[in-house]
């Protein structure tokens, strides 16, 4: 009996490291690809599935072209490559992520740019061939992270997208478009057994159009990002399989990008340092049995209309909640938390609930298909709130005002609840030296304080401290997840 149950464990362990693959076998070690190891450090790569073909970004800290792609020629595995570099330059001045080559030469990238009031302005370009660039037109792309990344399938009909909009389950979630009659489709998310509340990002589409790579976070793995494989299920691109962590490929350092082409006995994709996201191209041999998809199936809309599901953010059920349409003085109440959204674009929305912290959103021109959720946080004694959208100019406690919309909600939700009393926490994460940290987490503190009390909240009913980088709640490893620890949270006391 002992032995069996020995077995079972083994057999239980065996099959949530990734072995379970029957799409891609894995025939080798992961090995540093020194044929494309450069001065600089690298990120987010895609291959081409129509030519010998790579493109990646380089960290390039002084540089100012943000346009530049360097074409570069190597030769390995017995072929000549084509590599395409693009400078990333990270948050100071943007991010630029190869999505994929289309069957002409051209490619498709992602570009991301702070505006003046600490959001983000996202598009997607196309490089054609003979380097005329143009801006792809996508209804629905928000992106509120400042991260964006993507894939294109090898019959140039399906894109991938990982970015944070207005109803992501998390950071980032992926979402699906198709290219319908010369234009991109809106975008469909994929779900919750791909999202979670934490980044998924990176996706790799392989040629059946069904099997998807991609990285994310997420607890359970064995680092700061790992690479997870999930299968789709039916036409509505929101069923799949429950993501495999692929551990031949993952370490306890973070991985991402993927991804490999039919006519390569490789897989290639990005290794982290110890200190940064950006790292080193790996490869590893593989061997893979996958029919390429020639059907030519749209996806299918289960959802004939849009709407807003309201649900707690701790249990995510359904919860009775307003909806107030701010321009129109208009007040809608359901019992069900449930709102059709055909009528809201280009609205600005306040969703409320007895006992929540309320939650604010400015609706683009239109609204996904299908549930698109709204989480509220429940203002019980000992939880701790993150206000998303509090933003400071960089090293300094000076608050954007682009954080004020934010922190006037919080204003009217301890004026709708008089007894609420609350105690701000500073966090910072883990770069540059630890005591200057804790002031400038502190500093942060005491000015979001100040600027409650000026709004008439009675100073006893706030309290506050900075811990600096001491309570991470994400990899300090990467800079997509030191992001997270930058933050302001609010505790609710007894």
């Amino acid at each position: 009996m002992k032995l069996a149950i020995v077995i079972l464990c083994l057999l239980s362990v065996y099959l949530s490291e990734g072995q379970s693959i029957e799409q891609v076998k894995f025939t080798g070690r992961a090995e540093l690809m020194l044929e494309l190891t450069h001065r600089y450090k690298s990120n987010y790569l895609t291959i081409s599935h129509h030519q010998y073909r790579m493109a990646f970004t380089e960290l390039h800290p002084y540089e100012s072209d943000l346009d530049e792609i360097v074409t570069e020629k190597h030769n390995f595995h017995g072929h000549t490559w084509m590599i395409d570099i693009l400078p990333d330059y990270g948050d100071d001045q943007g991010l630029v992520t190869p999505i994929g080559f289309d069957y002409y030469g051209g490619l498709y990238y992602n570009k991301v740019l702070s505006d003046e009031v600490g959001g983000h302005i996202s598009t997607i370009n196309y490089l054609s061939n003979n380097n005329i660039l143009y801006e792809d037109v996508i209804p629905d792309l928000v992106n509120q992270s400042g991260l964006q990344s993507g894939g294109l399938s090898k019959n140039d009909r399906f894109m991938i997208l990982s970015t944070q909009g207005a109803f992501t389950h998390g950071k980032d979630d992926l979402y699906v478009i198709e290219y319908i009659e010369n234009n991109w489709s809106h975008m469909t998310n994929l779900g919750s057994v791909v999202n979670t509340k934490y980044q998924e990002i990176t996706p790799f589409l392989a040629t059946d159009n069904k099997t998807l790579f991609f990285a994310s976070d997420r607890q359970g793995g064995k680092g700061g990002y790992d690479i997870y494989m999930t299968e789709r299920l039916d036409d509505t691109w929101q069923n799949w399989t429950r993501p495999i962590n692929v551990s031949e490929v993952n370490s306890i350092q973070s991985e991402t990008s993927f991804c490999f082409i039919e006519t390569d006995p490789f897989a290639y994709f990005i290794r982290s340092d110890e200190l940064d996201v950006y790292g080193d191209i790996m490869e590893i041999p593989i061997k893979q049995n996958i029919v390429e998809d020639s059907s030519f199936t749209e996806i299918i809309d289960v959802y004939k209309k849009s709407y807003f599901k309201v649900v707690d953010g701790a249990s995510e059920n359904n919860i009775p909640a307003e909806l107030i349409i701010v321009e129109d003085f208009i007040t809608r109440k359901k019992e069900s938390g449930i709102f059709e959204a055909e009528d809201l674009v280009g609205k600005t929305l306040v969703f409320k609930s007895a006992g929540y912290f309320s939650s604010k959103l400015k609706v683009g021109e239109s609204v996904p298909l299908g549930e698109n959720i709204i989480y509220l946080q429940p203002l019980t004694a000992g939880s701790s709130i993150t206000l998303e959208n509090v933003l400071f100019e960089r090293a300094t406690a000076n608050i954007l005002t682009s954080s004020y919309e934010q922190l006037d909600l919080l204003v009217e939700v301890m004026n709708e609840n008089p007894d609420l009393n609350i105690r701000l926490k500073g966090h910072t994460d883990n770069k540059g030296n630890p005591v200057s940290n804790l002031e400038l987490s502190q500093n942060r503190v005491d000015a979001v304080a100040d600027y409650l009390r000026n709004k008439g909240i009675n100073r006893r009913r706030i309290s506050g401290i900075g811990y600096g980088g001491k309570y991470p709640i994400a990899s300090n490893e990467t800079e997509e997840t030191r992001q997270l620890n930058r933050r302001v949270e609010f505790e609710i006391m007894e």
